[in-house]
């Protein structure tokens, strides 16, 4: 019984030092996993700081596009009076002055022009004075 009892002992020895081997092995494996997650913390924080700057950086584009359109916009509307607008055709011009031969009303004038009474009053102030052809 003594033998058993001493055999018993070693195999329980046997048993604590297995013991404490796997429990050193699992302290190392938990150090690993606590480093790992650590890791991957940083990791996430990193890709979340990557992506507010692609963001900051997509509208800083946006906002440079915007800007040089404005810019292309303001240098074609350097008139401020005309806003960049172009004239009238040229065979319209030629429509309202045979017109305004026919010594037509503005009224009159704009309706068969298709045009506003305004641009006909301009086109007739600018082209052709009006004051002249009164005096001759």
């Amino acid at each position: 019984m003594r033998k058993n009892s001493s055999e018993l002992r070693q195999q329980i020895n046997e048993y604590r030092m297995e013991q404490q081997v796997l429990e050193g092995r699992l302290e190392n494996q938990a150090k690993e996993l606590y480093e790992l997650r650590v890791k991957v913390l940083d990791l996430e924080f990193k890709l979340r700081d990557i992506e507010r700057r692609r963001i900051s950086v997509a509208l800083d584009e946006e906002r440079r596009e915007r800007r040089l359109q404005e810019e292309a916009d303001n240098r074609f509307h350097f008139n401020t009076r005309n806003a960049g607008r172009y004239g009238l055709p040229a065979d319209k011009v030629i429509e309202l002055r045979k017109l305004y031969e026919q010594k037509l009303s503005v009224r009159e004038i704009a309706e068969k022009a298709g045009l506003s009474r305004t641009t006909v009053y301009k086109y007739i102030q600018n082209g052709f004075n009006r004051k002249k052809d009164k005096d001759v």
